[in-house]
């Protein structure tokens, strides 16, 4: 049963609690986007409470016009001001002190739109945003290419948001709504990113109010700040993270990254998924938050977790057979890359220690483990420790490989045994016991399978052993 809330122009926002309200938790208060109503959070919500049980109040509302809000009586009321507005109504309704938000889309936008605001920025402890951004910093990016590549980003967001000229339309967008045309539009481009074993709930709820009564936010908001921001940008006061959907085929990761009004103490975390991340990858988004106001609120970093982007700089990298040649150079430049830590691993324990050294004086920290990576226990074994101890891994280089020399005929089914299982075993053990882990994290990762090429080479006689000599053929 929902609490209502009046806005200050007498507009009813209906208020869900997920959770029993104690002043002493931390608030999460959800704003959703368009053509959503609360339910969007729902997954979100159930997620909080599986991984965070009773360690916060989650709060959703129905933006008004939607979902059971009633709506303004005019297209005035829905200006990001009075939108503003009712997230600082809804704040005094719940009866917290300060509210870390989670907005999404065009809740997203009044999020940032609120946290530059002096008439709730005191009431807001943090800002989680998906999937959108500062209106006048979108027309700043708009208007920012100073190189071909950035160029190239700016027209495909121009391209994304080609839409928003159709909702401007009178009546046009009205007549697709109700048709049903421009509804199964949008349900085509939320499933964009689901998966039938990692999706956790189907598409949310939503009515042809929700899709009417929300066309009034673009026309009420746009084009202004699109076509002409202002030379003086707002600046965030409080701690902001931006969580990147490299999917989002309406809000682009450039122009998300774009976000000018982060604070030094803010965050950019790419994640895997399209526009509705929100509800095909519900458990993403409750860990991210839940470790986002954990530092907020406690200082605590998440363990073993970098907080840096997922870029070289910062990550955590695993290279197989790292005891020497090409997985020690791989290691050691991964290292002068900027990679915070290097995992290496190899049979040859001595080797890898080696390596470690290498890694250390090239400025990241290193980890050694001894393993056989064509036995799928001992990989899950390692994937489970590395885990534990250090967290997701962000680069995994399955490099282990081995190679015979010496007359084809003369060798055994042992010999070819054992190559293919470091050589492709190998390689099937490392990806599906870090890659399972990468897939559930849900942020994205890189994962290179080079087991090295061996020669045949031409010997009067054939040795496991035997040196390689330089006249091969491949």
């Amino acid at each position: 049963m929902a609490r209502t809330v009046t806005a200050s122009d007498g507009v009813t926002l209906a208020v869900h609690a997920y959770t029993e309200i104690d002043p002493r938790r931390p608030t999460l208060l959800a704003v959703h986007g368009y053509p959503d109503n609360h339910h969007v959070w729902d997954g979100v919500a159930t997620e909080l409470g599986q991984r965070y049980p009773a360690k916060y109040n989650v709060v959703a509302y129905d933006v008004r016009g939607a979902g059971e809000s009633s709506r303004p009586a005019d297209q005035s009321g829905y200006r990001l001001p009075q939108l503003v507005s009712d997230v600082g109504a809804v704040i005094d309704g719940l009866g917290v002190d300060r509210v870390h938000l989670l907005g999404h889309d065009w809740g997203a936008i009044q999020g940032w739109t609120a946290v530059t605001d002096d008439s709730v920025l005191a009431r807001i402890a943090s800002l989680t945003s998906i999937s959108g951004a500062h209106l006048d910093y979108a027309g700043r990016f708009l208007r920012s290419p100073r190189t071909p590549r950035a160029l190239v980003d700016v027209a495909r967001q121009i391209l994304a948001s080609s839409y928003i000229w159709f909702f401007l339309c009178p009546v046009a967008p009205e007549i697709a709504i109700r048709s049903r045309a421009q509804v199964k539009v949008f349900e085509a481009v939320e499933r964009i990113g689901r998966s039938s074993t990692r999706s956790r709930r189907d598409a949310s709820p939503r009515s042809l109010d929700d899709y009417l009564n929300g066309l009034n936010l673009y026309r009420a908001n746009m084009p202004a700040p699109l076509m002409a921001p202002p030379a003086q940008l707002p600046q965030a006061r409080v701690p902001v993270q931006v969580l990147v959907a490299r999917q989002d085929y309406f809000v682009t990761p450039a122009l998300q990254r774009f976000t000018g009004s982060i604070p030094a103490e803010g965050r950019v975390v790419p994640i895997e998924g399209s526009h509705w991340v929100v509800t095909s990858r519900p458990d993403v988004i409750a860990r991210l938050t839940g470790e986002w106001v954990d530092m907020i609120t406690e200082g605590v970093a998440p363990a073993g977790e970098s907080t840096q982007p997922r870029s070289v700089p910062g990550t955590l990298a695993l290279v197989t057979g790292a005891g020497a040649g090409i997985g020690r150079a791989t290691a050691v430049e991964l290292a002068r890359q900027g990679a915070h830590a290097v995992v290496i691993v190899d049979r040859d324990l001595a080797g890898a220690n080696d390596t470690a050294e290498a890694v250390r004086a090239a400025g990241a920290e290193a980890a050694v483990y001894q393993a056989d990576v064509s036995d799928e226990v001992a990989m899950n074994d390692l994937a489970a420790q590395v885990r534990n101890k250090h967290g997701v891994v962000d680069i995994l280089i399955n490099n282990a490989g081995i190679g015979m020399a010496g007359r084809f005929l003369e060798t055994t089914p042992e010999h070819w045994d054992t190559i293919i299982g470091v050589n492709v075993r190998g390689v099937i053990n490392g990806s599906r016991a870090f890659g399972a882990q990468m897939v559930e994290r849900g942020q994205g990762a890189r994962s290179s399978m080079w087991p090295r090429r061996r020669r045949m080479c031409r010997q009067n006689r054939w040795s496991p052993t035997a040196p390689r000599r330089r006249r091969c053929s491949r």
